[in-house]
């Protein structure tokens, strides 16, 4: 991948730790200024130090669930760095885990609140800040999730559907703004979350057998995917979903046998 030709920014949300961190530093290495939001101040201060060490970065405390704050904080990133050119929506939770019959109103307004509202929010607001620097791309968090149901992250699951349905309503949208709009929906990839389980009996092979692919996927493979769709190399990729999932949807697990 080619650094950007001009200084570019890229505001990164859930950016401070995991995937988040690793793609802050895919987009800094090619040449983006990089805006940083998350909510803890104390991970946020030292991720902007690494990024720092990059590219020109600065970090911001913010809940992406305080809707009406998010034209504040896109105001405040163009101040700072002249331009706002990527929008990458990483902060989400999936905090419940159960049958449907355990879902309660305050699990479901949680996880929507921050994976669908605050996510439609921060595009809406992002907009007018996008235009103003002659267009841009939003990279929005989907998930593997959105495709194969399994019955226990059920709220979750739903909201990452919904982010696909936001890409293709947006796009129709935004188009006049010279803004794309996308996402990524990672399978399981490779974070210090996951790593615990590394030394477990079988659970590294059996990973790899839901892929279609001989390695784990690691944060920066998906920190490329969505530098391409941040990109104007992405140009003809709009209101789309992108699986990174190593062909785990498309085939659901090796086939015992492949051939002609």
């Amino acid at each position: 991948m080619n650094s950007c030709a001009k200084k570019k920014t890229a505001v990164i949300t859930g950016g401070t730790g995991g995937l988040g961190l690793a793609v802050a530093r895919t987009m800094a290495q090619a040449g983006y200024q990089i805006a940083l939001v998350d909510m803890n101040p104390a991970a946020g201060e030292k991720a902007a130090a690494e990024i720092g060490a990059l590219a020109p970065c600065a970090f911001w405390a913010f809940d992406v669930t305080k809707y009406d704050d998010a034209p504040k904080l896109f105001e405040e990133v163009y101040g700072r760095f002249g331009s706002v050119d990527a929008l990458v929506n990483l902060a989400g939770v999936s905090t419940h885990r159960g049958t449907t019959e355990t879902i309660g109103v305050k699990d479901w307004e949680k996880i929507v609140n921050i994976n669908l509202t605050g996510l439609f929010f921060m595009c809406k607001a992002a907009a007018p800040f996008m235009e103003r620097s002659g267009g841009g791309s939003i990279v929005n968090a989907a998930s593997i999730r959105a495709y194969l149901a399994t019955g226990d992250r059920t709220i979750y699951a739903i909201t990452k559907k919904g982010v696909t349905c936001i890409n293709a309503e947006l796009a129709a949208d935004f188009w006049r703004y010279n803004i794309r709009v996308n996402s990524i929906s990672p399978g399981y990839v490779l974070t210090e979350m996951t790593k615990v389980h590394i030394d477990e009996p079988g659970w590294l092979e059996n990973q790899l057998n839901i892929f279609l692919i001989d390695k784990m996927i690691l944060p920066e493979d998906i920190g490329e995917v969505v530098l391409f769709l941040a990109s104007d190399e992405s140009v003809a990729i709009n209101g789309c979903d992108i699986p990174c999932d190593g062909g785990a949807v498309a085939c659901r697990g090796k086939p015992a046998f492949s051939g002609v």
